[in-house]
């Protein structure tokens, strides 16, 4: 049901003098029969009258106001959970409403939208809850808990009685614990009802003892007949551990995911299989105190000899890449349509020149998305990397070949939107058995290409792992990046041809670090690593070196209960006003799932 302000009729009743009746229409909803010249049939009711031209509107601004204002915040998902608790939820905001214009009359009402439009989170939608895009459950709009005092205080300032406060806080503070809540923590529309008579039986009775002594009250029951605090719904197994605050859902879904991925902003994850896409994001979790994550979106391709390869995003694309078969790569407009969240309906399939994408990338704006494609013929070949539109790869995409084998490149990624870094596989020295990494800083607007060679300078007989770890860029100074080698050296460098900043190399004592993430503010950096005696992740903290230090300085943030080293996973760090987090996504022994959530510092400056 719409249920809103403009939806509610009102009637005087014929036998009681005074008093009016609220009607609940949908007319949205309604169909009606029609007769004419003997045939009948279903029509909808709203097209059986003329419908009243709306004004144009000065702003896309102005746009968004009322469309969707009173519904509930399951009501964004791309698959959205409607019941009649909906229905519950948008009473209440009419209820909220109704309470605004008892007090400050239609200027009131009106101030009341325009603020909680004008909120710096509101997206440019005038509803009663914000809506989370980091993982996190929406939250009912401040703006809601503030008029709700300010209309309590101003009971007290115009000189009401004790009786009528009382009512209309209780009143009040009902919405906010009971109706404007999470779907399965809300009321039914019978307890609303009850709260909603007992407090118009207060105002009754105030407005009758106030006339017998002065007139201030008269109308008070006629303008009711004419006319969210939200608790934060309990952490799913969490744990604390030196500051840090952990939050685990794990997949309902039973399916056997052979990769995960999370969005440069960390609005939206995504597990696939060799056939299905299964999109999660903040409408995934659950909110009635479990730990399980549903999908927002699913998306099976159908083509029989085409296989899923590797998949990156944004939050407003995905572009994923396949293995046999016609097509190549598909790409999904995840912001597209009426809905709010993020979904997988609108994607269009790409056949390219080249036999296979062997590595993909999208920068952060998601406009511009960087392909390495494996030649033709044979696969040990150069292979070429393109650069093309994200929405439409045929709109004259650049492609150039590069020095190496396909294969051979194992990261790629945009610092920036004109940036690119190419990270290729180590390879034995010709007179040496030493081994050197390549890491190619690309720039788009000049094509201009920077490269670093790092060497390991002898063998390491104790460690068995590969020499290149993982690399990460400083966020400020593109030509600047990191790099972990045999996951115990850690060397930060410049690209740039004309740089003369020396270079940084520290030793990582009794510590391991797998995956490296720079802090927003290049001061420092995060990793997902684990010690040298386990296999137990953890959260690290690394103290950025300078050029004197020898010995990377480093702190324990957290373990993250049920991931450990031979299980596969993926992390962005992420922030927002209420502080910064990282997230996970993993696939565990056991055929486990899960994404995490770790709370692990201060708000993110802008």
């Amino acid at each position: 049901m719409d249920l809103k302000p403009r939806n509610i009729l009102i009637f005087e009743k014929a036998d009681a003098e005074g008093k009016h009746i609220w009607k609940i229409s949908d007319f949205g909803m309604s169909r009606v029969k029609t007769r004419r010249e003997g045939q009948t049939s279903d029509r909808d009711f709203n097209t059986l009258f003329a419908r009243r031209r709306e004004p144009l509107k000065s702003s896309a601004t102005v746009n968004l106001r009322g469309e969707g204002e009173f519904l509930a915040p399951e009501s964004i998902a791309g698959k959205p959970t409607m019941n009649e608790k909906s229905d519950v939820w948008s009473l209440g905001c009419v209820a909220s409403v109704v309470f605004v214009y008892l007090e400050e009359g239609a200027t009131g009402v009106s101030l009341y939208q325009d603020e909680r439009l004008e909120h710096p989170k509101s997206d440019g939608f005038d509803r009663f809850f914000l809506r989370n895009k980091g993982f996190a459950l929406s939250k009912t709009h401040p703006v809601v808990t503030k008029w709700h005092a300010r209309l309590i205080k101003k009971v007290s300032e115009r000189g009401g009685t004790w009786e009528e406060e009382k009512a209309l806080k209780e009143m009040l503070e009902f919405l906010e614990d009971s109706v404007l809540q999470e779907q399965p923590k809300r009321c039914d529309v019978g307890k609303l009802g009850e709260e909603l008579h007992k407090t118009h039986s207060v105002y009754k009775t105030v407005e009758s003892s106030a006339i017998r002594h002065t007139s201030r009250y008269r109308g008070l029951a006629d303008k009711i007949a004419s006319h969210g605090r939200l608790h934060k719904v309990p952490n799913h197994n969490t744990h604390q551990n030196t500051g840090c605050h952990i939050e685990k859902w794990l997949l309902g879904s039973k399916d056997s995911f052979k990769g995960c991925e999370i969005s440069s902003d960390g609005t939206v994850a995504v597990f696939w299989t060799d056939k299905k896409i299964s999109l999660f994001t903040s409408q995934s979790l659950s909110s009635d105190g479990n730990d399980v994550a549903q999908p927002a979106d699913e998306f099976i391709i159908s083509e029989t000899n085409c296989v899923l390869k590797s998949i990156v995003l944004t939050d407003k694309c995905l572009v994923a890449s396949t293995s046999g078969g016609k097509f190549q790569c598909y790409i999904f407009d995840l912001r597209r349509g009426p809905f709010v969240d993020a979904t997988l309906n609108y994607h269009r399939p790409y056949a390219l020149e080249h036999p296979e994408i062997t590595k993909l990338a999208v920068a952060p704006g998601g406009h511009t998305m960087a392909c390495v494609l494996r030649d033709r013929d044979k696969s040990h070949n150069a292979g070429w990397l393109l650069l093309a539109p994200t929405m439409s790869i045929e709109a004259s995409p650049w492609i150039d070949k590069i020095d190496d084998p396909a294969a051979d490149v194992i990261q790629l990624s945009f610092p920036t939107d004109d940036d690119i870094y190419i990270a290729l596989r180590p390879c034995s020295t010709t007179r040496r058995r030493e081994h050197q990494i390549r890491v190619i800083h690309f720039n788009i607007p000049t094509r201009m290409m920077d490269t670093l060679v790092i060497e390991s300078q002898g063998l390491d007989s104790s460690n068995h792992v590969s020499f290149f770890t993982t690399f990460a860029h400083f966020q400020r100074e593109p030509d600047k990046c990191a790099i972990v080698t045999r996951q115990k050296r850690l060397r930060i460098t410049n690209l740039a041809n004309n740089n003369t900043s020396p270079v940084i190399e520290a030793e990582i004592k009794t510590y391991r670090v797998l995956l490296l993430m720079m802090d927003p503010d290049d001061n420092k950096f995060y990793a997902l690593g684990r010690h040298s005696a386990s296999h137990a992740i953890l959260v690290l903290e690394i103290k950025m070196p300078d050029q004197n230090t020898r010995e990377v300085e480093l702190r324990e943030r957290a373990q993250i209960s049920g991931l450990f080293y031979n299980d596969e996973f993926s992390a962005r760090l992420c922030g927002t006003r209420e502080g910064k987090y990282l997230l996970v996504t993993a696939l565990m022994s056991a055929n486990q799932r899960a994404i995490y959530k770790i709370h692990i510092g201060n708000p993110v400056r802008p």
